[in-house]
Order: structure tokens, then C-alpha cells, then sequence
């Protein structure tokens, strides 16, 4: 018995299987033009949202570069210094942790704000108390 060719419509159709297969093909090229089409840009959408609201992967991976951008800015700078934890969420950039100055927490937020991408800066840095006695 003679196996089934895997592409057998292709080489020996059958009348009509022309038709189903060209019929699939546009399918498939509608649904995926569709499927990658750019939307428009609205208000409600380009908006940041709050961390617990699911992202597009693009909107990830974009968040993930932003993130690499920030961080080496921070350890390419000399004043920059502590542990700060950094997250980026929708272009909106949280930073959390401890510094030593206020300059230094001010100058954590500028440096991030100078990074492409980053919509808006979330400075949550606590400055070191230091403890002084007499």
C-alpha cells in the first residue's frame, strides 16, 4: 500500500483542492496583516497604567530596554551610588532604595528622566539618616 504524500494536493490535485488552498492561503494572509496592523494611537491606551494591569510584549520588551538604558547610565555615574532598585512599568520608571544626599536622589531622577522612553520618573529614593550623635 502506497503512503499518502504529504504533498500530494500540491503535486497531484484534485479538482477543486485548488480552491481550498487558495482559499486557506488568504486566510492565513488576512488574519496575520490583521493581526500586525498598527492601531492608533488614543489617549486611553498610551496612557501609563498601574503595575497589575497586563502589557503587550511589546510594551515588555520596550520596558525591558528602557530598563538596561537606565541601569547603565547609573553605573556608567561617578555620583550615582547605593543599592537602587529600578522598575519600568508601561515607560514609567520607579526607583526605590536608599542614598546618601538629596542630590544624590535628585540627581538619580534627572539621570533617569534623560533616558529615551522613560514617560515619567517615580522617585521613591530614601536619603541615609545620619546618625550624629554629641
Amino acid at each position: 500500500m502506497k503512503k499518502p504524500c504529504l504533498f500530494c494536493p500540491f503535486l497531484n490535485p484534485v479538482p477543486g483542492s485548488f480552491l481550498v488552498i487558495v482559499a486557506l492561503f488568504v486566510l492565513l494572509l488576512v488574519s496575520g496583516l490583521t493581526g500586525c496592523s498598527p492601531q492608533a494611537a488614543s489617549p486611553v491606551f498610551s496612557a501609563p497604567t498601574s503595575p497589575g494591569t497586563p502589557r503587550s510584549f511589546s510594551t515588555i520588551m520596550d520596558d525591558s530596554i528602557i530598563l538596561a538604558r537606565i541601569k547603565t547610565r547609573m553605573i556608567s555615574d561617578d555620583f550615582v551610588q547605593g543599592p537602587i532598585d529600578v522598575d519600568v512599568y508601561n515607560g514609567v520608571a520607579y526607583l526605590k532604595g536608599m542614598v546618601e544626599t538629596d542630590s544624590q536622589k535628585r540627581m538619580t531622577a534627572d539621570l533617569t528622566r534623560g533616558v529615551e522612553g522613560v514617560i515619567r520618573v517615580e522617585n521613591q529614593l530614601l536619603v541615609k539618616q545620619n546618625n550624629i550623635t554629641p
